[in-house]
């Protein structure tokens, strides 16, 4: 067990899973402390546990079915680890945080697909999976985009938040539609007591939790900036009333 801030192979244990009528068998990735707690911290979505859902016994193999059989893992140094489902021969990637990066692999003879995974590591940047029914290795290389990912989650963790947030515009240039961009920017902005862009990027990633802690400081950021213009106005709003009051009994004196 381990105290840090990154993952081992050996802070992958078993979980029961039920789905349906039948309670499967899955293993889930938590980072315990000294007491045997979990530490992981998920926030509002899914636990870094593989596939979430699958098709019924009937739609795909036999040997297929079920949830991910986590096998084994590999974690590089910025806390980014890549875990091997034996089930489906899929790659799993998460950042430290726990969010689902990327879904690579699967089972078949096509190039890049695995027969029977045994073992993942890593390599520079290139990722290595053992074949033990092909006796092979298949090396899964880092692309452009991959790069720029991981370059923004590198920078977040190690405090240079500007860089960050260029890399993660740099993601969605390429991809509009990875959603993690715009929470990576959002918690940027909101680092930088930038309440209302922050609240702008949480709204596209459809995050509550967020979107609401930084609601919270722009309305407070609204009062104070207009707090003394509120107070003014409710000056000259006491004083208009009262001197229409006596404009008023002064008018109805005269009309007596």
């Amino acid at each position: 067990m381990v105290t840090t801030n990154m993952l081992t192979r050996e802070e992958i244990i078993g979980l029961s899973w039920t789905q349906g009528e039948e309670e499967q068998e899955s293993t889930v990735i938590r980072r315990l402390n000294p007491k045997g707690d979990n530490i992981i911290e998920v926030y509002d979505w899914n636990p870094p546990i593989g596939d979430l859902r699958f098709g019924p016994m009937n739609a795909v193999v036999k040997s297929q079915y079920g949830p991910s059989s986590f096998i084994d893992m590999v974690v590089d140094e910025d806390g980014i680890f890549h875990v091997l489902d034996s089930r489906r021969g899929r790659v799993f990637t998460y950042d430290p945080d726990c969010i689902l990066l990327d879904v690579f692999g699967g089972l078949g003879h096509r190039k890049g697909l695995l027969r029977n995974p045994k073992a993942i590591e890593l390599l520079d940047e290139n990722i290595l999976v053992l074949d033990s029914k092909n006796n092979s290795v298949t090396v899964y290389r880092l692309t452009e985009y991959g790069r720029n990912v991981q370059n923004a989650i590198r920078d977040y963790f190690s405090g240079h938040y500007d860089d960050s947030q260029n890399e993660w515009f740099s993601v969605l240039d390429e991809n509009v539609s990875f959603e993690w961009a715009n929470w990576g920017i959002g918690r940027v902005y909101y680092r930088n007591d930038e309440y209302k862009k922050s609240m702008d990027y949480f709204r596209i990633m459809r995050y509550p939790t967020d979107y609401s802690q930084s609601f919270k400081y722009y309305r407070k950021e609204v009062l104070e900036k207009y707090f003394g213009l509120l107070i003014f106005l409710l000056i000259v709003l006491i004083i208009g009333i009262k001197v229409l009051q006596k404009l008023l009994r002064k008018k109805g004196k005269h009309d007596r």
